[in-house]
């Protein structure tokens, strides 16, 4: 006979793997004093599930893994309070809450996915994540809301959530690598109210107004002195006002449709990055040198680059993913001192490389639909492949 409910009123401790698999006709799972797991949690492929309640669980010593339960609405772990690996949310396509009101720590991997359903995630006690959190493509989920976390020890990424209107981790101050926040259409607020210097982030394709982004960015960007951030047209200009010609790193992520105008700059002393910028155009012409990398990416609207003037490199050159990009003047380009690469810019028409001579390492054109010819006719020296 087919198995309608799971009920283990009396069980307290599983001493090592807990499976529940392949029940299609059982619509609720219930161990209520269940308190221990000691090694993995696994709930999956349950199509008759409806229900789980595990409202006594305190502890799961391995990774917890829930998916694939194509009818599984709810979920009550509201004691858990640490998970010891990794914890897994992912193909349950009618789930729409999930008590975690007790939990404060996971030592690994956080990781929600397309659940198309969902609803809510009480997450109010969690404070520390010792991997990465991913929260994506959950296209009912609203709100996000971290109130308690403090840290997260790897990177966050929250995307393609197509219904999220709010993200917030106000008390977020720790997070030690990359930050993505993107192609949420509807997401208008952001809180991260404490975070700030974060080394790598991308933040794009959501709803956010034009003077919430450059609030955001300018709080999470690291800004070492001597270097130069560029959001704005306004920041542009305000430097050029100043009278000088010479900075250290240069970062344009222009936040708006206006023309970025820094020709006033002659030399950079350390790097280059022209990222995510909504400019339609940047105007470089007066740079002569970069001493370290130029790294021009994932730039959705930005159509021409006036660098006329630069000679040399002393990094890589990257140029990529620049959907918009019609062309690069490049042309008085003699050297770049490692990797030349320019791939995946599919409206390039034109890139002006008369005058170079020399690459240090490899060179690559790649997926460049629009690019009819490449001329090189100075190229002597290609140390690399």
């Amino acid at each position: 006979d087919a198995i309608e409910q799971i009920s283990l009123p009396s069980l307290q401790t599983v001493e090592g793997s807990f499976y529940i698999y392949y029940h299609d006709s059982s619509s609720l799972l219930s161990a209520p004093m269940l308190e221990t797991v000691e090694s993995t949690l696994y709930i999956y492929d349950n199509n008759g599930l409806e229900e789980i309640d595990l409202s006594g669980l305190t502890e799961v010593q391995s990774q917890i893994y829930i998916d694939n339960n194509n009818y599984l609405e709810t979920v009550d772990m509201s004691s858990l309070v640490e998970a010891h690996s990794s914890f897994y949310i992912y193909y349950n396509s009618q789930l729409q809450t999930i008590d975690l009101s007790s939990l404060e720590s996971v030592s690994s991997t956080l990781y929600v996915y397309q659940n198309e359903s969902l609803e809510d995630i009480d997450w109010s006690s969690l404070q520390e994540v010792d991997g990465s959190i991913t929260v994506y493509n959950n296209d009912e989920y609203e709100d996000l809301s971290f109130p308690s976390l403090v840290e997260v020890n790897s990177s966050m990424q929250i995307s393609s959530n197509d219904g999220m209107l709010s993200f917030s981790a106000p008390v977020l101050s720790s997070l030690a690598s990359s930050l993505t926040i993107q192609d949420n259409p509807d997401l208008s607020s952001v809180d991260l109210s404490s975070l700030t210097c974060v080394s790598d982030y991308t933040i794009e394709g959501n709803n956010l107004s034009e003077a919430s982004q450059y609030d955001l960015l300018v709080q999470l960007t690291c800004a070492a002195e001597g270097s130069l951030i560029v959001f704005s047209a306004e920041n542009a200009d305000d430097f050029c006002d100043s009278g000088e010609t010479e900075i250290e790193n240069l970062y344009i992520n222009a936040t708006g449709s206006d023309p970025i105008d820094l020709s006033c700059i002659e030399t950079v002393t350390g790097y280059m990055e022209i990222e995510n910028s909504l400019a339609p155009s940047i105007n470089l012409s007066g740079l002569l040198s970069v001493a370290d990398e130029l790294y021009i990416h994932d730039n959705d609207d930005l159509e021409t680059i006036e660098l006329s003037s630069l000679e040399t490199i002393g990094g890589y050159l990257y140029i990529t993913n620049n959907d918009e990009l019609i062309g690069i003047d490049l042309s008085a380009l003699e050297s770049i001192d490692d990797s030349f690469y320019v791939y995946q810019n599919d409206e390039m028409e034109t890139l002006d490389l008369d005058a170079l001579a020399s690459v240090g390492d490899s060179l690559e054109f790649n997926n460049n639909d629009a690019i009819e010819q490449i001329s090189l006719p100075s190229l002597q020296t290609v140390e690399g492949s």
